[in-house]
């Protein structure tokens, strides 16, 4: 998700924090805990740091290492052992769950976007991408904007407000991830041009009802178009080795160049040459591997 909503997401699990007896009635547990879930709930995106040192080195490793499942331990560690020497008197393990909980929900939200992450290494280093919720949704950020305005001005407990709202959140993500699942199922047999091993790849728009199309064939072709008012709607045609990413790669030699070529193939592909309307006017394709081309000289090809 974007920042903002991470933002919300950790405001709005600080006024959760609330039902915590512990946390509600000590003096400085409700402060403590709400510094505890906006620091967790921003945590994983501090690799933003890497891009002092290149674009290219920040595109090829945000959401990687840092939403790692070691790294989800690691930040919760880290800011509750600095929250526990500030805040002596409250329970340092009543934080540490809060906070542990704020980096999950960063993790977990990220893993419903179209850019994916890293979150199972050292399990596996394959970045995962659901390809349900768009990295800014109108809905949950709106959401969390009334429940936390209910909050501020006293119209409604936190106690009551936040435990509603993430209720709620819980049925739109299955509810999305339900139109997603079928969508996908439902999609190539509504697809007049389609041949046989093509497979198909659904992305989230602001758009509830429109979704952005990518189909791949075996020859290593792709189209590019939408899913809007039930139908399938072609807008873009291209093939891996005329690509302008893959052009671009060839020029670039030796190891130095390897990750600049990576970051060349994903600011060229979503816009300049994949075209693709809605979310990726916004952000890359799927995930950094989603779009690759190889660095041996010889002709890429999207994966």
């Amino acid at each position: 998700m974007d920042s903002g909503t991470h933002l919300v997401f950790g405001l709005g699990l600080g006024g959760l924090a609330l039902i915590d007896p512990v946390i509600a009635y000590e003096p400085y547990g409700p402060v403590a805990v709400l510094i505890g879930t906006i620091a967790g709930s921003q945590a994983p995106d501090f690799d933003t740091v890497l891009r002092l040192k290149s674009n290219a080195d920040y595109i090829k490793n945000h959401r990687g290492m840092s939403h790692s499942f070691p790294a989800i331990a690691g930040w919760a560690v880290l800011i509750t052992l600095a929250l526990s020497l500030l805040f002596r008197s409250v329970s340092w393990w009543h934080i540490g769950l809060w906070v542990l909980l704020a980096v999950i929900v960063h993790v977990l939200s990220d893993l419903f976007n179209s850019y994916g992450t890293q979150a199972f290494r050292p399990v596996t280093r394959k970045w995962i991408a659901w390809n349900i919720i768009h990295i800014f949704d109108p809905f949950i950020f709106g959401a969390h904007l009334v429940a936390i305005l209910l909050w501020l001005t006293g119209w409604a407990s936190p106690t009551v407000v936040f435990p509603v709202l993430y209720a709620m959140l819980a049925v739109y993500y299955a509810w999305r991830s339900v139109v997603h699942r079928r969508l996908s199922a439902r999609i190539p047999s509504r697809d007049p041009e389609r041949r046989e091993g093509d497979q198909y790849t659904l992305l989230p728009t602001l758009n509830l009802h429109r979704w952005n199309l990518v189909r791949q064939s075996t020859d290593c072709t792709f189209a590019i178009g939408e899913w809007d008012k039930g139908a399938v709607h072609w807008i873009d045609h291209t093939k891996c080795d005329v690509h302008p990413a893959v052009e671009a790669s060839k020029k670039e030699q030796g190891r130095a160049g390897a990750a600049e070529r990576h970051a060349v193939s994903l600011r060229a592909s979503p816009r300049a040459a994949l075209g693709l309307r809605g979310s990726l006017d916004r952000y890359p394709l799927p995930a950094p591997e989603a779009v690759s081309v190889r660095g041996d000289g010889h002709d890429g090809c999207l994966l």
